[in-house]
């Protein structure tokens, strides 16, 4: 869904502000001039650390709109967005552009990241691939719409079926899942579109997602 980790990915090439939408606009908005806070544009160094900067230090959740400024900026690092309600504009059409100086796999030149939230429980039988539904081992405050991430840590098991003789790591999970709650029946737990991946019970854990929503480039 894109709610966990939103990211543009280009690598050694221009992005051009402004094009791309992904939620709707806000009304009332805290504007920002990121040239007043070290986004200086056509200088040939770095601005990612200052944009970052001006996101990391955001309070509240409140809509805001940060002004890029005309010209050339220049990303020598990913830059990671973590709030709601933020829009990141361009001066217009060919007026700004992001130029990336990172080689893939260094990373996005721009993400948009929600969080895991706290565990609400376990699988309390094993998930097949097509399932819509699996059932909790306990109650969980969940309603349509929510969306939470089902996770199964890696073991031998698993190593033996993909054939993995010499990456077995236990981490980053290999076995997870998001999916949209549409119905909830007792502690049954219905969702939108199957993950493709069976699921064990009680070794597989269930945690609420918080997306991160209302973020524009403009």
């Amino acid at each position: 869904y894109g709610l966990f980790a939103i990211t543009l990915i280009v690598a050694e090439k221009a992005l051009s502000v402004p094009g791309i939408q992904f939620f709707s606009p806000q009304t009332e908005v805290h504007v920002i001039e990121a040239r007043a806070y070290g986004v200086i544009a056509d200088d040939d160094h770095d601005d990612a650390l200052a944009l970052q900067t001006i996101l990391d230090r955001l309070d509240g959740s409140g809509a805001v709109r940060i002004m890029l400024p005309a010209g050339q900026i220049n990303f020598d690092k990913s830059v990671s967005i973590h709030r709601n309600n933020l829009t990141l504009a361009g001066q217009g059409r060919r007026k700004t552009s992001i130029v990336s100086s990172l080689r893939t796999p260094a990373g996005a030149v721009l993400t948009v990241e929600g969080a895991e939230g706290p565990q609400i429980g376990a699988l309390s039988e094993w998930m097949s691939p097509d399932a819509k539904s699996f059932k909790l081992n306990q109650d969980a405050e969940l309603r349509p719409g929510d969306y939470v991430l089902i996770k199964m840590p890696n073991d031998a098991d698993f190593f033996r079926q993909i054939g993995s003789q010499t990456w077995q790591r236990p981490f980053p999970f290999l076995r997870q899942a998001i999916v949209k709650v549409t119905a909830i029946e007792q502690n049954r737990i219905t969702f939108d579109m199957p993950t493709g991946i069976k699921f064990s019970a009680l070794k597989t854990t269930v945690h609420r997602v918080q997306p991160v929503e209302g973020v524009i480039l403009q």
